[in-house]
């Protein structure tokens, strides 16, 4: 094997992966990239782990075709620090890779390319067309709802499935969710809905990273396997198996009073507030009056604060104490001028949403009083 390669053709890549790289895998492969010269002007980037594969293809000289599996992290490491022009990649004796720019030789020692994982291969009967925009938006606005805690596993992904002839993605860890409904066409396999592990929404908002809003994503799903195609790349994600939560069931069955505020002076009163909260003493309470919010936090070990700002209200008296964080984390979710908030008492979850956008759903929690 034998190739140039442009130095700003890879190494966005080579970014890009080290995410999906293993770096305490029992089985070392997991660590590696398969670098693959089939074709004169071409080569591809495979890089995998025991849930994830992606596969990138590149332009290239090729004087020599062949394969060559090296350490991802080092391949980056060194592409990285080379001058920004082309260099040469070939394989040597005993699977040792030689990279050279000018007087500059790397020489490492690889794997046997036959020793690396295939690409799983989709049938890809039933496509769907999204736009980059849109599964872009979805990550942001669900992202943050999924579960960190493993024993809890049906719960550490983004739930996806058929909701008329839209999709709707569900994300929730028991103290919140949100939901957001995008275009995407009818799809057998969604009708009992599948879920996304987290890892792999992360890698595919990377590799949607360039993208334009209008740009279009292809994905087909064939359980328990989900694959993602933008451009010259490719994401194949395992699903994770088992029954997710009736969403349904915790959404109020009354809308309780309705509350308009500006989003920015919102964000900005509770981020001050929040500057007093801490991972122990994290409620902050939130008081409605006719056209007014009082929000305040106060702990006799820690101090107390309060802000008011108007907001647009016209029922009777309401307190309620909110996870402060809970509350930042859907402001920094929803770009819009204005949110509504819907609440019934302090005892029932509030709902939160843009206010000219019905699609993107968000419920919290109440903390006590």
């Amino acid at each position: 094997m034998n190739v140039k390669i442009e130095k700003e053709t890879i190494l966005p890549i080579l970014s890009q992966i080290q995410g999906i790289l293993e770096k305490r895998s029992t089985l070392p492969i997991f660590s590696n990239i398969l670098i693959k010269a089939e074709k004169k002007d071409q080569i591809q980037i495979y890089a995998s782990d025991s849930e994830l594969s992606f596969l990138s293809q590149l332009s290239a000289q090729v004087e020599k075709e062949g394969a060559i599996v090296l350490s991802g992290k080092k391949m980056f490491e060194i592409v990285r620090e080379l001058d920004n022009d082309s260099f040469k990649l070939s394989l040597g004796k005993n699977q040792q890779a030689q990279i050279k720019q000018a007087d500059t030789l790397f020489k490492i020692n690889g794997l046997n390319p036959d020793d690396f994982p295939s690409f799983p291969v989709l049938k890809q009967k039933k496509k769907q067309v999204f736009l980059a925009g849109d599964i872009l938006e979805v990550i942001d606005k669900t992202l943050y709802c999924v579960s960190l805690d493993e024993s809890r596993y049906h719960l550490t992904g983004v739930f996806l499935e058929q909701v008329s002839s839209k999709c709707r993605f569900v994300a929730t860890d028991g103290h919140r969710m949100s939901f957001i409904d995008i275009k995407g066409g009818k799809n057998e396999e969604l009708e009992q809905g599948i879920i996304i592990p987290r890892k792999g929404l992360q890698e595919l908002k990377k590799m949607l990273a360039g993208a334009e809003k209008k740009d279009e994503i292809v994905i087909s799903i064939e359980k328990p396997r989900l694959l993602a195609q933008f451009k010259d790349q490719s994401l194949n994600i395992r699903l994770i198996e088992g029954q997710y939560p009736n969403y349904k069931s915790l959404l109020p069955k009354q809308s309780g009073e309705e509350i308009t505020i500006p989003t920015a002076d919102f964000l900005s009163a509770l981020k001050r507030i929040a500057v007093l909260t801490s991972a122990r003493f994290k409620g902050v309470n939130f008081t409605f009056t006719k056209n007014k919010l009082a929000i305040d936090f106060s702990h006799p070990e820690v101090g107390e604060a309060e802000e008011k700002l108007s907001c647009d209200y016209k029922g009777k008296e309401l307190k309620v104490r909110f996870n402060s964080k809970y509350i930042l984390d859907i402001l920094h979710s929803i770009h819009e001028e204005k949110i509504k908030i819907r609440l019934k008492d302090s005892r029932s979850p509030g709902l939160i949403q843009a206010n000219s956008k019905e699609s993107y759903v968000c419920l919290v929690m109440p903390m006590k009083l």
